[in-house]
């Protein structure tokens, strides 16, 4: 490799010769004072030129984000919890609610069977006393009759149930691709729909879909799969449990069978 500093010895070259041709007959004490100043201004340049030394970066650590009260839902982040804190920001973020504050609650999985044919049965969870909240499952669904009836065949939730059962909301993934939303109250001798929108085509012997419902104010909102499905404006919205619901579209063996995973609800607060 060449050096850089190679071409220095040949400036010292010249500028000697320079004084001899200048005629003025150097002596030696000019050029050996001609080399020392020729040495310094060379070790000058050098240093100068010399590269220095980058000091090994500091690599610093960007704390993780820490979930509080002002910026996001406000509760320990654990693996569980995250996916709805996920989703609880995002839909902050899209506009769909206006808090994070709340409390988180997972239920486990469950599953069940119905066969009455058009009838729609309950099943209780330990979740109590709901008003405003956010809630997710992922519904797997299964028919035991091919030409059941599946506008009347599906599985979600009832919400806001009274003690005695008699007063509550009903939401349904129906497997005609329908959601089903309505009221009843005074042991259902008032029911009324609500709500009633196509979300798409599916497979109603087996099927699956994520439901997300999201009750606030009197405002209740409802995606399958993240799509938006419809937004109903309710002033009588009731406060109560939860419960989960499956409607059967046939007597035959086993009716509609429903297994919900991954339920999580996120309380709102007020």
């Amino acid at each position: 490799m060449l050096s850089k500093f190679k071409d220095k010895p040949i400036c010292t070259t010249i500028l000697i010769v320079s004084f001899l041709l200048s005629g003025c007959g150097p002596s030696a004490e000019e050029i050996a004072a001609a080399e020392t100043k020729i040495a310094a201004d060379t070790f000058a340049t050098q240093t100068a030129a010399a590269p220095t030394a980058t000091p090994t970066p500091t690599v610093t650590k960007t704390p993780t984000p820490t979930l509080n009260k002002t910026a996001t839902a406000a509760f320990r982040a654990t693996s569980t919890a995250q996916p709805m804190a996920d989703l609880i920001q995002q839909l902050y973020d899209d506009g769909y609610i206006l808090s994070t504050q709340g409390e988180y609650s997972q239920l486990g999985v469950f599953q069940e069977d119905f066969a009455q044919i058009n009838w729609v049965r309950p099943f209780p969870t330990r979740i109590r006393g709901l008003k405003n909240f956010v809630l997710r499952s992922d519904i797997t669904w299964k028919t035991a009759k091919e030409g059941a009836n599946i506008r009347l065949s599906g599985c979600g939730f009832w919400f806001g149930v009274d003690k005695e059962i008699e007063n509550f909301h009903e939401i349904l993934v129906a497997l005609n691709g329908y959601v089903n939303f309505s009221r009843c109250l005074n042991n259902c001798s008032y029911l009324e729909s609500l709500a009633r929108s196509y979300f798409g085509k599916i497979d109603y012997m087996i099927g699956s879909a994520e439901l997300i419902l999201v009750v606030e104010g009197s405002t209740i909102q409802a995606f399958i799969n993240r799509e938006p499905v419809f937004v109903r404006y309710d002033q009588k919205k009731l406060t109560g449990d939860l419960y989960y619901a499956i409607s059967s579209g046939t007597n035959a063996d086993f009716g509609t069978r429903c297994t919900f995973r991954d339920t999580m609800i996120w309380s709102l607060e007020e």
